[in-house]
């Protein structure tokens, strides 16, 4: 049972946050936003969303006539990560030297 509460909280929050912004599927913006901060998200993710098919679908095509058609490599070998820019952002660290000292 409270499952389907927390549930119901949860739509209800995501209601409130949608129609307090107005609807952001109706925009008509190249911003992408985050609904839970409302922060606009970084133009390196906004385009890895955009490509992101595009990339898959080239590197399958490149897999398949390479390894599949011509067999010029192995299907043992790995497959290289892609490097993506994402949503989440790094927090920058400052190391200071009085780091781990007590002020007193």
């Amino acid at each position: 049972m409270s499952t389907h509460k927390t549930f119901k909280e949860q739509a209800l929050a995501l209601v409130y946050t949608i129609s307090g912004m107005s609807n952001p599927f109706l925009d008509d913006t190249p911003d992408l936003l985050m609904l839970d901060t409302r922060n606009i998200i970084d133009e390196s993710a906004v385009n890895t969303v955009c490509t992101v098919e595009s990339v898959g679908r080239d590197q399958y095509n490149k897999y398949h006539v390479t390894v599949i058609r011509d067999r010029t490599h192995s299907i043992h070998e790995p497959i290289k990560k892609n490097s993506l820019p994402l949503f989440r952002f790094p927090t920058p660290r400052t190391k200071t030297k009085q780091a781990g000292r007590s002020q007193c």
